[in-house]
């Protein structure tokens, strides 16, 4: 495999966590420059839309979803 298909995330999906700031923002913009689409979940909204328009350019498909995932859900 050539180096410039390693990284090739063409087609996938990416659900990343913590996404609104730091690390996790970091990863979304990664992963949306290697071509993957971006699940952008946050507790804070605001932040999380705020990382959809950073990965806009990349021109992959990204969704928010607000989530606090450090809380079980109550309904299985």
């Amino acid at each position: 495999m050539s180096d410039s298909n390693m990284f090739d995330l063409s087609g996938k999906v990416a659900v990343i966590t913590g996404a609104g700031n730091g690390l996790g923002r970091i990863l979304c913009e990664v992963m949306a420059e290697h071509g993957s689409h971006v699940v952008i979940s946050d507790i804070n909204e605001t932040w999380a839309n705020e990382t959809a328009e950073i990965i806009k350019k990349y021109q992959v498909k990204s969704l928010v979803v607000k989530a606090d995932v450090s809380k079980e859900p109550l309904n299985y």
